[in-house]
This record gives structure tokens, C-alpha cells and sequence, in this order.
């Protein structure tokens, strides 16, 4: 030790402000302060790793599966890239972070060795910082395995719309379209312009979520109005209409629009035959996609038709499914 050190040590020692044999319990709080520095720094990291991991994922999912307009898909394609980049300057950040501990740690020990009166730290608390644990960091990555598996689910919910065909006496039909909203997040536009099912059609009734709403008619056109928001939950949007299927001579050649209000990614049209009816289904058409349960009722069964199904849920979705008949015919007893 040097005569600078010497004078320190005693200058020190004399006017109270270090007791020289505390060194070594200083180093060792010393250490044990930037150890959990450097894991809360880590914990933090990995916080807003999930942040990021999060929207980099559904980023990703809208880019490659549910981007319809060109807008969407190079928002959705800089969202990613944004949050890769933000992903690595955040783990450069936290390695730069990381060295800055280490340096400060052995540049304060270093003091408390040379005022203890040696220039070597203790070896207990020289040891390197390590930070968080294997077991802990181990259970933050499955924590980012198991986020992403369920963004990727939450990713894949689409919207679909159902279509319920009764057919009652006279040849008239009550159809109720049901469009539920499912994806993560989605938008509700204010006004939606729209025309029924097939030519001739009469909206009698718009729910939204089981509320009655609003809604005006300019000849064949309906204007409803919903409140614009983001959701990011479910919504149900039902619309009732009435009309009159073709003499019952002409229904074999009737062909349904298959249209939705809004792209979805699934669609399906379900006739339903009441008692009252004049038709019936077609043979075995009754049987069609149909479970072992759906079955087990053959008298409701017969009711059910099940006109037309599709889903979609790889590719963009659309709100035109082409066209399809009817699988009934007039009862053999009328």
C-alpha cells in the first residue's frame, strides 16, 4: 500500500467516516445492490418482451392471413417490422445495461478495497453478477412460448355469418341473418348500407348485442345505424327479413345469393320447414352434414336443411359465396 493509500486509510479511519473493517461487509452489499439491480433490469426486460411478442404476433397474423385492402397490409407489415426492431435495441439496451452494473459493481469495490487497505476485492464478493436464475428465466421463456400460442388463437378468431331460412305457409319466408363479430379487435362502422337476402325482401328488425336498433329504408336499401366503436369482445348483429319464395313449380331453378353484410370467413344457410309449409325437404337432403345427434330427432331433423356451409379461416375473407338452390320440393300431399 502507497503512502496515498495509507494517508486515505488513516484520514478516514481518524475522522469517522469509514471503519476500515467494514470493508468487507461493504463489498459484499456492494454486490448483493447490483445483483438485484441487474434482475430487476431483466424482469423489466422481459415485461416488455411480452408487450412486444404480443403485437409482433398478431402484426404478423393480420399480414399474412386476415389483411384484405392494401392499407391493412403494409400497416400490418411495418407493425412488424416496428416491433423487431424495438425488440432488438431493447435487448442490446438491456446488454448495455447489464455491462454498466458489472462496471460500476467492481469500480465501487475497488474503492472499498483500497480504504480497507489492499487493492484486492473479496473474493466472495468479487463473483460475477448473474442475474435472474436459470429456473426464473426458464419460466419467463415458457411465459413468451405460452403468449404466443395464445395471441396466435386469439388471432384466428374470424367473423361469420348465419343465415336461418323459415318457411311458413303461403310461400313465405322469415329469414334471420345473424353476423357475429369475433375477430381481435374489430371495428363497427356507424352506418351500414345494405339489401336483403333475395329481390323483394322487407328488413322487419335490427338487434345489436339483443338491442333493438334503428334503421331507414331508400327502395331497396337499408341504411342501419350502430354505434362506431373498436370491440374487443363479441358482438352479435341479427337482422329479420320476410319474403316470399317463387310458385312452387318454378323452385327448383330458384338459386340464394349467398351474400354476407360484411367479409367474413365463415357462412352457412339452414332452411327450416314448418308443419304449415308447402314443402318438404328433398329426399335424403335432410341427412346432409348432420351429426350422429343432430340425427337422433328425425322429425326435426326433416326440418332442418342444411343448404350451404363454408369456412375459410386460412385465407381473406369475402362476402360473396356464390350461389346455391334449396334442397325442398312441394309436399307430395298438397
Amino acid at each position: 500500500m502507497n503512502d496515498f493509500d495509507k494517508n486515505m486509510k488513516a484520514a478516514l479511519a481518524e475522522d469517522g467516516a469509514f471503519d476500515p473493517s467494514r470493508a468487507q461487509a461493504a463489498q459484499e452489499e456492494v454486490f448483493r445492490d447490483y445483483a438485484q439491480k441487474l434482475k430487476r433490469s431483466e424482469r423489466v426486460t422481459w415485461l416488455l418482451l411480452y408487450l412486444l411478442v404480443a403485437a409482433g404476433v398478431y402484426a404478423l397474423a393480420s399480414f399474412t392471413l386476415f389483411a384484405t385492402t392494401t392499407k391493412e397490409w403494409i400497416a400490418s407489415g411495418l407493425a412488424s417490422l416496428l416491433v423487431m426492431v424495438i425488440i432488438i435495441q431493447k435487448t442490446l439496451l438491456h446488454a448495455i445495461v447489464a455491462t454498466q452494473y458489472v462496471a460500476m459493481k467492481e469500480i465501487k469495490q475497488l474503492r472499498l478495497a483500497l480504504i480497507g487497505g489492499t487493492i484486492e476485492v473479496d473474493q466472495p464478493a468479487a463473483r460475477p453478477l448473474q442475474g435472474l436464475s436459470p429456473m426464473e428465466r426458464f419460466s419467463w421463456i415458457c411465459g413468451v412460448v405460452l403468449l404466443i400460442l395464445a395471441i396466435g388463437a386469439v388471432s384466428q378468431r374470424t367473423n361469420r355469418q348465419d343465415n336461418l331460412w323459415k318457411l311458413e305457409s303461403g310461400g313465405r319466408v322469415e329469414a334471420h341473418s345473424v353476423l357475429t363479430l369475433r375477430r381481435f379487435p374489430h371495428t363497427i362502422p356507424s352506418f351500414w348500407s345494405i339489401t336483403g337476402p333475395v329481390e323483394g325482401a322487407v328488413l322487419q328488425s335490427v338487434t345489436f348485442n339483443g338491442e333493438s336498433v334503428s334503421f331507414d329504408r331508400f327502395k331497396d336499401r337499408y341504411t342501419i345505424k350502430l354505434p362506431y366503436r373498436t370491440c374487443w369482445i363479441k358482438d352479435r348483429i341479427e337482422l329479420v327479413w320476410t319474403f316470399a319464395l317463387p310458385d312452387p313449380r318454378d323452385i327448383r331453378d330458384f338459386r340464394v345469393p349467398l351474400r354476407s353484410l360484411i367479409p367474413v370467413h365463415g357462412y352457412s344457410l339452414i332452411a327450416y320447414v314448418e308443419d304449415d309449409s308447402e314443402y318438404e325437404g328433398t329426399e335424403n337432403a335432410w341427412r346432409f352434414n348432420k351429426s350422429r345427434k343432430e340425427l337422433k330427432d328425425e322429425a326435426e331433423a326433416r326440418r332442418t336443411l342444411k343448404a350451404f356451409t363454408q369456412d375459410i379461416p386460412g385465407g381473406p375473407p369475402r362476402d360473396n359465396f356464390g350461389v346455391c338452390g334449396l334442397p325442398i320440393r312441394p309436399r307430395a300431399d298438397n
